[in-house]
């Protein structure tokens, strides 16, 4: 306290002798503090320096918009909203809430984080938006938004640190999604086709996403972009880190690459629990996780429906192209990528099937590598009482143990019936273990087998998967 007081009276001191000697030099009061006076015009001085820093700020990031432009042939769109942090709409189907700029999306996500779960209502994005771009900003370094939890240049805290805050929370400090202090949403949210791209998301916490808990809500039509920068742990999803009650994702496509450091990581949900669904969805991006990674879900206890996965999957244990762990249902999805274990449990589908999961009309077109056991073309691991049907493999399975099959590394009670694999593709031979439903077929065997696979397959007469029968929905 005497520190304080003393540097206070110090101050003091040092501005009386500066005002002594300025009006000693014959400078009068008025012509130091006056409206036109000396320290007006220094304020004035001030300001206006910190302006042009600002608009020189502003004229790199548009510079850095338009190299970025060029180099990529990507445009982005120039938003226009006239009322940024204001949603225009009154939520309904024909009027739906539109999201017109970041600024719009900070506020939206605020809004829901304290409460309001728009249940009933309709949230639709009105163009795409890129978190590293000037245009989809009305004002990128605006300081205004502290009440919002950024409290600096909007733009910098966006792109920087933790960044964007996701929209709905599971609290850390809980253990069930259903805890009713748990903070979801709850509405609809139509991305209207279009893409949030340069979106940073690094957290210790769980059920990270753009949407961090969907409770009874459907978002839809959305791309997140490539240019994402996520580094997380628990329950992450590109899309939504938590399903839960019946909510839904439709028609979501991940291009973002996903590094998690824990359990449950998706390419599109983290977690989704019983009774939800996960329809017409792809995976473009690399995920990287450590426990349970799926390229579209890491943990399934719902329903999966009509997805795909086009790129590399990475897992240290229960990993697939589809999803990590299921005792849900998946039904007329495939996989063309690379999926990779460390240790167990890989699959071209899912990496480990229990309870009563349930795997109908997929097929595996990537190679499937693990370094332990339990490496299969469809399923790692089955145990429990699930189920496999109507599936095929034309990937190549490379296990170091002998628990790998074309269709099941290892099954501990899976009920497995119509499924096949390319003769040769286990380790260079075939299944020591004969497996009741399973059987290998030669690759003109395999290519002629659509009809044979039942309703959901048909053949590949344009040549677009090598010749191997595609699903229905291609």
């Amino acid at each position: 306290k005497n520190v304080r007081e003393n540097n206070g009276i110090t101050l003091i001191a040092l501005v009386i002798t500066v005002i002594v000697l300025l009006i000693l030099a014959g400078i009068t009061i008025s012509a130091i503090s006056g409206e036109n006076g000396i320290i007006q015009k220094a304020v004035e001085a001030k300001e206006e320096t910190e302006k042009a820093e600002k608009e020189e700020k502003e004229k790199l990031g548009d510079m850095e918009d338009t190299i970025n432009e060029y180099a990529t042939r990507i445009t982005v769109e120039q938003v226009t909203d006239e009322n940024p942090g204001i949603l225009e709409g009154t939520g309904t189907d024909d009027d739906p809430y539109t999201i017109n700029s970041i600024e719009d999306l900070v506020y939206f996500s605020y809004d829901v984080n304290n409460g309001n779960t728009y249940e009933g209502k309709t949230v639709k994005l009105g163009l795409s938006l890129d978190f590293n771009s000037n245009k989809s900003y009305v004002e990128p370094l605006r300081t205004d938004y502290g009440r919002y939890g950024y409290d600096g240049e909007l733009k910098t805290l966006l792109t920087t640190g933790e960044g964007f805050k996701p929209i709905g929370t599971y609290l850390n400090t809980n253990t069930s999604v259903a805890d009713k202090t748990n903070i979801p949403f709850m509405g609809t949210f139509d991305g209207n086709g279009y893409k949030i791209d340069g979106m940073r998301i690094v957290s210790e916490e769980k059920g990270k996403g753009l949407f961090g808990l969907v409770n009874n809500g459907i978002v839809r039509n959305l791309t997140i972009g490539e240019n994402c920068n996520i580094d997380v742990r628990a329950s992450f999803g590109s899309i939504a880190g938590y399903l839960y009650n019946n909510a839904n994702i439709e028609n979501c496509i991940n291009e973002a690459t996903i590094k998690a450091h824990g359990t449950n990581t998706g390419g599109i949900v983290g977690t989704s629990t019983a009774g939800c669904i996960v329809t017409k969805c792809s995976n473009k991006g690399i995920i990287q996780g450590t426990l349970t990674v799926g390229g579209i879900v890491g943990n399934n206890e719902g329903n999966i429906l009509y997805c795909y996965n086009l790129n590399t999957i990475n897992s240290e244990s229960s990993v697939g192209g589809i999803c990590g762990v299921s005792t849900g249902r998946i039904t007329e999805s495939y996989n063309i990528a690379s999926i990779v274990s460390e240790t167990t449990n890989v699959g071209g589908i899912v990496g480990l099937s229990q309870g009563n999961g349930n795997t109908d009309s997929c097929y595996n077109m990537g190679s499937i590598t693990g370094t332990e056991h339990n490496v299969g073309g469809i399923i790692g691991l089955g145990t429990g009482n699930s189920q496999l049907s109507n599936s095929y493999s034309a990937g190549y399975v490379i296990s170091s143990n002998n628990l790998s099959g074309g269709i099941v590394g290892y099954n501990e009670s899976i009920s497995v019936s119509n499924c096949y694999y390319l003769m040769n593709s286990v380790n260079d031979g075939n299944d020591i273990t004969i497996i009741d439903g399973i059987e290998f077929k030669t690759e003109e065997e395999l290519k002629n087998i659509a009809e044979t696979l039942g309703v959901a397959f048909k053949e590949d007469i344009n040549n677009v998967n090598n010749g191997y029968p595609l699903l229905n929905w291609q």
